[in-house]
């Protein structure tokens, strides 16, 4: 039994939540590439890479959710100090997500392709996007065992894996474009589909990378992961299940949503659609920042209860705010100084680059109100509270979804206007969270 404590100091939380920000950061990193690369194709190129890109995170983003129940559990058992649970429920999380993989791919590679004429009226960008899935679907076999595997480190505190892991995977899936898609070195160019392919290899080296530092002797010694292959435990896999459903189908609603309004937004044309892109585009930049600190929230919560230190939460939750506020002033600042420049890295024309640099003020305030949301939030799903955060983003989505429809398809809108309709998201998920961690309910779970 271990009877060290998780440090709440400053240095303590940011030497945790800094590696893993470099996971969104690769997650950018991977769309960008993929992006800028496709845009030097044609705007039809990078519409089709980035819608594939968005229905892609879609589906995976049910592996990110499988994760972050595993992670609450791992970070909660670790707390306690009971290291072989640690170990039964990483194995048994990495049992689940092989499953999850298989059948996402088999939905990706085979089902989505079927509706992309339906969802999208112009040919050659349908047809980019079935060439562009083809291979891209490939990845989510080893995404979503990377993710589980990502959470084990965060849920103990111990992230330098992850940031390195990902960061080389980040290096690759640049180098790879570079050869795969124009066809440097002598290769034959692939276009889109090398753009795809570069991606599905750099999740494959992190994929490698993770599970290499997992099973190495150090951590063998602490948590004992090889006696527990092949040791099937269904009453863990339903543990983890209970925590991961919520958190899975939350996640799943909330880029549902942002998918539904990329194609609410394509009903008002090509350049309004580049111009969304571009901005999801700089909305990966803030999530750099968020997705990091809120991982790190999960792992802190449900650390501190499992440690009997519930009083403390508050005092890290609002270091976590003010730190997320401050990462995501730093990665965004340039959608107020110098939006023009961004949207010059797109190809973007005059007008979508008028129609990007309107978004962005917009978004902007919208982002600012996320680095609170987000916090409060992962306060409810990391007390083991996750069917609360499910209910809280559904009441939020009505919201959403309600004034995406007003502003595309009753009273169309310039899309800067429909935009505003994050700002209805956030606000929502801020006072719904506030609200209910005011009710004092989520001190009381037990996992």
């Amino acid at each position: 039994m271990s009877t060290s404590r998780i440090d709440i100091s400053v240095s303590g939380i940011l030497k945790v939540a800094l590696p893993v920000c470099v996971s969104p950061l690769v997650t950018f990193v991977l769309t960008l590439t993929d992006n800028v690369f496709a845009s030097r194709l044609g705007m039809n190129a990078m519409n089709a890479v980035a819608t594939v890109g968005l229905l892609y995170i879609t589906f995976s983003i049910l592996g990110v959710g499988l994760a972050g129940g595993a992670q609450i559990l791992i970070a909660r058992r670790n707390g306690e100090g009971d290291h072989r649970a640690v170990a039964v429920t990483l194995m048994q999380a990495v049992s689940l997500s092989v499953l999850l993989s298989l059948v996402l791919f088999l939905l990706l590679k085979f089902v989505t392709p079927l509706f992309f004429s339906s969802w999208i009226s112009i040919p050659e960008i349908t047809a980019l996007m079935t060439d562009f899935t083809d291979i891209r679907s490939w990845g989510v076999l080893f995404f979503v065992p990377t993710v589980v595997f990502n959470a084990f480190f965060v849920g103990i505190a111990r992230t330098a894996t992850v940031g390195i892991a990902m960061a080389i995977a980040a290096v690759a899936n640049v180098l790879l474009c570079y050869v795969f898609v124009f066809g440097a070195f002598g290769n034959e160019p692939m276009g889109v589909s090398g753009a795809a392919l570069a991606t599905v290899i750099s999740e494959f080296l992190a994929l490698v990378i993770v599970l290499g530092a997992a099973f190495s002797s150090r951590i063998e010694r602490e948590y004992g992961f090889r006696k527990m292959l092949g040791n099937f435990q269904p009453r863990t896999m339903l543990a983890i299940l209970r925590i991961s459903y919520p958190l899975m189908f939350q996640l799943m609603l909330s880029l549902s949503l942002w998918l539904v309004f990329f194609l609410l937004v394509a009903q008002l044309g090509e350049e309004q659609l580049q111009a969304s892109h571009i901005i999801r585009n700089t909305y990966l930049l803030a999530l750099i920042s968020t997705m990091g600190f809120s991982q790190t929230t999960r792992t802190y919560v449900s650390t501190l209860m499992a440690e009997g230190r519930t009083g403390e939460i508050p005092g890290v939750q609002r270091r976590l705010i003010v730190f997320n506020l401050v990462g995501i002033l730093l990665l965004t600042h340039g959608l107020v100084l110098y939006p023009e420049t961004i949207a010059a890295l797109f190809n973007a024309s005059p007008e979508v680059t008028r129609m990007t640099t309107d978004s962005m003020q917009v978004v902007f305030p919208a982002m600012m109100i996320f680095s609170v949301s987000s916090i409060l939030l992962n306060v409810v799903e990391g007390s083991g509270n996750t069917l609360a955060g499910f209910f809280i983003e559904f009441g939020t989505s009505v919201f959403y979804f309600g004034f995406a429809c007003l502003a595309t398809l009753v009273f169309p809108q310039p899309v800067h206007i429909v935009w505003m309709a994050d700002l209805v998201y956030f606000v929502c998920i801020s006072l719904f969270s506030w609200l209910y961690l005011r009710t004092g309910r989520w001190k009381l779970k037990k996992i």
